[in-house]
Formats: C-alpha cells, sequence, structure tokens
C-alpha cells in the first residue's frame, strides 16, 4: 500500500476528497447576487418600470438562486473516501460503493477533468470520482499511488486495470526536470 500518512495495515479508511472550501464560497456569492437582483426588481417595481423588464429580471434572480441552493448541497455533501479495498463516493442526493480490487476500472477526461470510473458487475454499483484537472483540486500523490496499489490488489490480470493503476501511478509521479539548452 502507498505510503499515506494515517492510512495502512490497522487503519481502514483513507479521505480522498471533501468540502470545496471554494464551490461553497460561489454559491454565497451567487444567492448574494439573487438577493441584489430581486431587490432591485422590487425598488423597480414601485416605480415605472415595465413589467416585462421585472419578468425577466426576476426569472433570472430566481434561477441564480436555485443553482446557489443546489451548489451548496453538492458543496457541502461531496465527499470521497477508501475503505479497505471500497471505494466510496459521496455525492448531494446518494452514496455510492464499488470495491476497486474486483471491479472494472477505468480512467478517462471530460471537460479537461480526468475521472475514475468503476462498475461492480456483483453489486451494479458504479461510481465516478473527480481526480483533477480544468478548474479544481487535484487529489495527492500519495493517494492516487494508494488508488492504484487497491486497484491492483489480489495480484489482477485485467489490462484494464493495469492501464488504470499505471495512469495513477504516470500521475502521480513528480514531473520530470525540462531541459534547457
Amino acid at each position: 500500500m502507498a505510503n499515506v500518512p494515517g492510512y495502512g495495515p490497522g487503519v481502514n479508511r483513507l479521505v480522498l476528497t471533501t468540502v470545496s472550501p471554494v464551490r461553497i464560497f460561489a454559491a454565497f456569492l451567487q444567492l448574494i447576487a439573487a438577493a441584489v437582483l430581486w431587490l432591485l426588481v422590487v425598488a423597480v417595481a414601485t416605480g415605472q418600470a415595465s413589467s416585462a423588464a421585472l419578468s425577466i429580471v426576476g426569472a433570472c434572480a430566481s434561477l441564480l438562486a436555485l443553482n446557489a441552493i443546489v451548489q451548496l448541497a453538492v458543496g457541502l455533501r461531496s465527499a470521497a473516501w477508501l475503505e479497505g479495498t471500497t471505494l466510496v463516493v459521496r455525492r448531494a442526493f446518494g452514496t455510492h460503493r464499488c470495491d476497486l480490487s474486483r471491479s472494472r476500472v477505468c480512467l478517462g477526461t471530460s471537460l479537461g477533468a480526468w475521472y475514475l470510473t468503476a462498475g461492480d458487475a456483483a453489486t451494479g454499483q458504479s461510481v465516478r470520482l473527480r481526480l483533477g484537472g480544468a478548474f479544481g483540486r487535484t487529489i495527492e500523490a500519495a493517494k492516487l499511488l494508494a488508488l492504484a496499489d487497491v486497484i491492483m490488489a489480489g495480484g489482477r490480470q485485467d489490462p484494464e486495470a493495469w492501464r488504470a493503476a499505471a495512469g495513477l501511478r504516470e500521475r502521480a509521479a513528480p514531473p520530470s526536470p525540462v531541459k534547457r539548452g
């Protein structure tokens, strides 16, 4: 198992991701913007503004507030951790578990971010864990190595699992120095 502080023999849980303070802050900013728009609607409604303009501004404020509430729910509940060889991913509306040592595992990218996707044929559960990329935090190298070790636990011979584990180890490796000259 990778050398991760607080994880190893006798310790059965490794936290991979937790609540994103940036996402929470962005949602609060959206709520403030929605409140300002609603105050604008109320202020203009007492004057001579057209009802069509008020409807548009009110609808924008409502959509902004709804998006902020969803972002808060997602931001406050999202987390991922390893329990032994099982990856647990908690989202706003549910928790999914998948044993990485037995599951079909692959790495993929989407919109500049990279993900680990695993599907357990025995339970029918599948999980998708964002590992890093555009506009987000990247999981620490030691935790990527722990994920790779868990995928290869039990001496798997599946080529796709080998590729996923190798990809995790490659991303965990420090960048090679660039030669100038």
